[in-house]
């Protein structure tokens, strides 16, 4: 499969995902999955054609086969605009370094830089590339986690694992300023309290 931001010459490489190889399936009209790698079967990055019409990870609805550059653009606050390796044949616009969208680079066009902003948010939407960051989606997950107590204890979710339904009383949830006025900076993601039937 192409890959929209790297060099057709195969050379360059991208260690997030298992380049060039891609895999579809009929119940996803329009999306291609790549391996993370060969001999994982976990997906590295979601590509989506023009085929695809539906969500993104972020909540908003494209139909690729009718949404231009300045569209999209519109969509979003902060974007990084206009991205390229320089041997690519597409022009990126990224998200947050988890999505990427790309528009044809019209190589007839001169002088190629500075980028024709005009010209490019005219055209459209060729394709979008998800990839999966691992590091930061583990930082966000581990950041998000509430603080788990236990008879008045903080414990880990390991622990919460092994309790068994049957041993438990009641759980009581604190949210925002009730939770960070009993626990503090600890309990700014929410805090979840359980307390064990008596034996």
């Amino acid at each position: 499969m192409e890959e929209m931001d790297l060099c057709s010459d195969g050379f360059v490489q991208d260690g997030r995902f298992e380049n060039r190889i891609g895999y579809t399936s009929k119940l996803y009209p329009g999306v291609i999955f790549q391996k993370y790698r060969k001999d994982l079967n976990s997906i590295g990055k979601i590509h989506l054609t023009k085929d695809f019409k539906g969500y993104l990870p972020d909540g908003k609805y494209v139909d690729l086969k009718n949404i231009k550059a300045g569209e999209l653009i519109a969509k979003y606050d902060s974007l990084d605009i206009w991205t390229s390796r320089g041997c690519s044949d597409y022009l990126g616009i990224n998200r947050n370094k988890e999505i990427y969208f790309y528009v044809k680079l019209n190589k007839q066009k001169e002088p190629r830089y500075p980028i024709d902003d005009k010209y490019y948010s005219e055209q459209q939407i060729e394709g979008i590339d998800i990839v999966s960051d691992c590091y930061s989606t583990q930082q966000n997950t581990q950041k998000n986690k509430p603080l788990y107590i236990v008879e008045g204890k903080e414990v880990t979710e390991e622990i919460i694992a092994e309790i068994k339904p049957d041993d438990v009383e009641s759980i009581n949830v604190l949210k925002d300023i009730s939770a960070t006025k009993k626990y503090g900076e600890k309990g700014k993601n929410g805090v979840i309290e359980i307390y064990l039937k008596k034996k």
